[in-house]
């Protein structure tokens, strides 16, 4: 996002309370109101479904500076149908959406701020839809963290770390397959000197071999 735009976000959200999360603790469950729009302040956060099942499948991730849930707002949502969590300690503003809708249609360039950065989430899912359907355990969970590596990443000397620390459940929930299987493919990369770990953090070790175990199109 824009710089401009980030801190002109900042500052009408900073007029509303800021609500505090504790780990793993329910931001939104499905029933709930759709009546305020959330903007992230601190932590990581992510929305998901549960199958009829009881399996849950992870659709989008969120950090700092993220507005959600925006469909609220392109839609016409009067009652949340999916669940948000808070991965890590997490604290965000919440403003009325009829208070949001009136700022974004003041500032349209705001709006298209913010519903760029909805597609761009929308689209890593998109990708992620494309592997889940076709392709074996391993591709999916390399291209799940090559996928993460495009928003929750940052240098650390050779190695590529990947900023949100999720667990294998999280992982697995996010590549339509058990944490059991995660596991296992995890220490799959670990072993061939792909991936490892520090501080409950995931360090790619070498994003060409990883690259070539997803399921995405080498030119990309």
């Amino acid at each position: 996002m824009e710089e401009n735009a980030a801190l002109k976000l900042a500052s009408f959200f900073g007029k509303y309370p800021v609500r505090s999360y504790r780990k793993r603790e329910l931001i939104l469950r499905p029933d709930s109101s759709a009546g305020h729009i959330f903007f992230m302040k601190k932590g990581f956060a992510r929305q998901y479904l549960v199958s009829a099942q009881g399996q849950e499948f992870t659709t989008i991730l969120y950090k700092k500076g993220d507005c959600y849930p925006i469909f609220f707002v392109l839609g016409s949502y009067e009652v949340n149908n999916r669940y948000f969590e808070a991965i890590t300690p997490v604290e965000l503003y919440s403003a009325p959406k009829e208070k949001f809708m009136e700022f974004i249609r003041a500032n349209p360039e705001i709006f298209f701020e913010v519903t760029k950065a909805m597609a761009n989430r929308l689209n890593i899912a998109i990708e992620r839809l494309e592997f889940l359907t076709f392709g074996h355990s391993l591709g999916k969970i390399a291209s799940i963290l090559l996928s993460l590596t495009k928003r929750f990443s940052e240098r650390d000397g050779k190695d590529t770390v990947i900023t949100v620390p999720l667990t294998h459940k999280d992982l697995g929930s996010m590549a339509g397959i058990s944490r059991e299987t995660t596991s296992t493919e995890m220490e799959k990369l670990r072993k061939k000197g792909i991936i490892d770990f520090k501080s409950h953090k995931i360090l790619i070790k070498d994003m060409r071999k990883l690259k070539a175990e997803s399921l995405f199109d080498e030119s990309l």
